[in-house]
């Protein structure tokens, strides 16, 4: 078990070649780190210094030193940053020697943000919001991690604190104080603060998983019989060999994922095995796990050849406001076409024909817009947030039957 007392260090930067690394080093041992490793003292906090770094008497590198003092520092503790040449060699000599030093060690994952919430530097939204800006691969998610990271979901759940213990102090002073006669405008003032509270934490949960989706990306199953050409269509909307084309029916046996950046959007498109009953056990395997990833993603693209002119069984089953129909193979020649070729409710494409999957792409975009229209708002951007606002709701809506009744 670690001791929280340690010093830590811990390369800030990627590990790799490159011209410029930082060693970060936290706690009460920063100041004998410098003297040790820097050779030098009593630094102008917050200043960047031309130093060379030690090992013992041998130099090691060359490079600039920066001294935050307590508490204005990212974990709120004393914090030195080294900046060093990214070279392997002199990461791995100046890791070994601030290893060596007695109560300095490798930093656990994570720890210098679980010491800046201990610390009250931010709290545990921040720090979610931070570690997704720092995976954040779109525009979208770099939004909504940075206004994460910046507080505006910490200042909105404060808020609600603050109207919550407002009510609480109404409400105890009644308990407390039954002889006396609590004022009319007492009590429709607490029932307006649980109303205000209860429609505001509900609009939130109303958003579906909006912030979730856009956090980890949003999912969009491929569904058709086999040889609707879903590995072709997959394969075309990525721009890659992704996924293996056959005319052998069942080729596709296992769920594949693909990501694309699209418009700003995190999507991942999961290419699924062909929908049909089938004695194959592995096959019938990959048709379970089709439908169970079609029930699980926020869009389905349901695929139909535009020469089938079959029902399928299993489309009564989607929920058909998250379902967009695509009419595949719309390239093949006008003899093998039918009924199916003019129904309106259903996006030709074709991944032969130049620009054949452009109208696709553009109804999943503006889909897209439309579901994570809430873009701006305050998004929950994890299922932690979902369930505690649900418990609080839970206690509201209990609260409120209560007052009513009284």
């Amino acid at each position: 078990m670690y001791n929280e007392k340690d010093t830590i260090y811990a390369l800030a930067t990627i590990k790799g070649k490159a011209g410029v690394a930082v060693i970060r080093v936290s706690g009460t041992k920063s100041k004998e780190v410098l003297k040790i490793i820097c050779k030098k003292e009593n630094l102008t906090p917050r200043m960047m210094t031309n130093t060379l770094f030690y090992d013992s008497e041998e130099i090691v590198d060359k490079g600039l030193v920066v001294f935050f003092e307590n508490p204005k520092s990212f974990t709120g503790e004393d914090v030195l940053e080294l900046h060093i040449h990214s070279s392997l060699a002199v990461i791995k000599r100046l890791s070994k020697v601030l290893g060596e030093i007695e109560g300095v060690r490798l930093a656990d994952r994570g720890e210098f943000s679980r010491r800046a919430v201990m610390n009250n530097k931010m709290d545990l939204t921040e720090a979610e919001g931070l570690i997704d800006l720092i995976n954040a691969e779109t525009e979208f998610q770099r939004k909504i991690a940075l206004k994460q990271y910046s507080g505006e979901q910490r200042k909105l759940f404060e808020e609600w604190k603050e109207d919550l213990t407002k009510s609480l102090a109404w409400i105890e002073a009644y308990l407390d104080f039954p002889e006396e006669e609590v004022s009319e405008d007492v009590t429709v003032s607490i029932q307006n603060l649980i109303n205000k509270l209860s429609t505001a934490i509900s609009t939130m949960l109303s958003t579906k998983s909006n912030g979730e989706a856009i956090r980890t990306g949003y999912k969009i199953a491929i569904i058709g019989k086999p040889n609707a050409g879903k590995s072709s269509l997959l394969n075309a909307l990525t721009k890659r060999n992704v996924a293996i084309v056959s005319d052998i029916e069942g080729t596709t046996r296992d769920v594949i994922e693909a990501y694309i950046d699209l418009d700003g959007y995190p999507i991942t498109f999961l290419d699924t095995a062909g929908i049909r009953n089938s004695e194959d056990i592995i096959e019938a395997e990959g048709v379970r796990r089709a439908l169970e990833v079609a029930k699980d993603a926020d869009l389905i693209l349901y695929l139909k050849p535009i020469s089938d002119f079959s029902t399928d069984d299993f489309e009564k089953d989607f929920n058909q406001s998250n379902v967009l129909k695509v009419l595949t193979k719309s390239d093949l020649p006008y003899m093998v076409m039918n009924d199916n070729s003019d129904r309106d409710d259903f996006i030709k494409c074709s991944v032969k024909a130049p620009h054949g999957v452009d109208n696709l792409m553009k109804a999943i975009s503006e889909k897209i817009s439309n579901d994570l229209s809430d873009i701006n708002d305050t998004l929950l951007t994890r299922e932690r947030h979902r369930q505690a606002l649900k418990s609080c709701l839970d206690n509201l809506f209990g609260q409120r039957t209560i007052i009513y009744s009284h």
